[in-house]
């Protein structure tokens, strides 16, 4: 059946303007879970942290050392001044604290029983087309005689605490558990004592990690380097960690090399969603912790940077291409 062209022509017009409303709810419902007014469809804010605007994506940051801690907000034993909440004395050096070996203010001991974190202050803004790629240094020293204890992680998180987010002590890495742990988060975790290797984990949940590259296991898809270990027994060493997000292929890849020279191949990859597991925004930094061991825990420097490499589902882009196969099939039909 014919249909005058008049008529096809009114209803592009409809749809158009149809479309461009839809874009614009979907675009409104983004900056509500961006600004922490979203409701319960949007990742958990923090209302101490609620007013500040998430930094754009491609917004990168550097700390080529921690001489200024100015943009990062420091949590439980985390430091880099002369006056700890943990121990006497500071971190020597130029490097951010998340540990440290020395005496205790609560035991009277080594640092044992310890728990820091530090996040970058400002969120970052995340979505499903997010890439990430971020580099940094560490070094675990000062070990107990008992071992190395217990280590640290690079968290990627939305926690109802913002930047405030700290875990818990020992095996949780400043970072677990389920039910008092970061939540919202995704952690590549660098265990030094307990399980010893490399880990990712979500949600605070550290002792069932997503995916485990031990100090004794096989090369596999999942472990491709083969065994990863980190401060073998009390020696201690300096560290170098880059790790990528590719939100196309949802794949996470982590490269750790005792030389500042990234090797070609990871020593873990895992696929996961981060979009969906951490929220519109993100914090990022790291978070350490000790048992009855203890060890100097260290990030010496840090760079992070982001970038949109694939549309959100829903967005212009799809809407036109929508707009343009119907507007391809009334053309179609009005020629009948």
């Amino acid at each position: 059946m014919t249909e005058p062209i008049g008529d096809s022509a009114g209803k592009l017009r409809y749809l158009f303007v149809l479309l461009l409303l839809v874009q614009g709810a979907a675009l409104a419902s983004n900056k509500a879970c961006s600004s922490g007014s979203g409701g319960s469809g949007c990742g958990a804010v923090d209302q101490t942290f609620a007013n500040l605007t998430p930094l754009a994506v491609g917004d990168p940051f550097n700390f080529n050392d921690f001489t200024d801690t100015s943009a990062l907000t420091l949590n439980g034993c985390a430091s880099f001044t002369a006056t700890s909440p943990c121990y006497a004395g500071a971190p020597s050096g130029t490097s951010l604290s998340l540990t440290s070996a020395a005496q205790s203010y609560q035991t009277g001991i080594g640092g044992v029983f310890e728990a820091g974190s530090a996040f970058y202050t400002t969120p970052l803004a995340l979505d499903a087309g997010t890439s990430i790629s971020t580099s940094f240094s560490f070094t675990i020293a000062n070990c107990d005689a008992g071992g190395c204890a217990d280590g640290m992680t690079f968290t990627i998180q939305n926690d109802p605490s913002g930047a405030s987010a700290l875990g818990q002590i020992g095996g949780q890495l400043g970072y677990g558990n389920t039910t008092s742990g970061i939540m919202n988060s995704v952690a590549i975790g660098f265990d030094t004592y307990e399980v010893p290797g490399l880990l990712v984990a979500t949600n605070g949940n550290i002792d069932h990690p997503a995916a485990y590259c031990s100090s004794s296991n096989p090369v596999t898809s999942e472990c491709p380097s083969g065994a990863v270990s980190f401060a073998n027994g009390s020696t201690g060493g300096t560290y170098f960690a880059w790790v990528t997000y590719d939100p196309i292929a949802q794949s996470l890849s982590v490269y750790i090399s005792t030389t500042d020279t990234q090797p070609g191949t990871p020593s873990l990859i895992t696929n996961l969603d981060l979009y969906t597991t951490v929220g519109s925004q993100m914090y990022v930094g790291f978070t350490g912790g000790t048992g009855g061991e203890y060890a100097d825990q260290d990030v010496n420097s840090w760079s992070f940077s982001d970038s949109e490499v694939a549309p959100e589902p829903g967005t212009l882009g799809f809407s036109i291409l929508g707009l343009s196969a119907i507007a391809f099939r009334f053309r179609h039909r009005a020629k009948l």
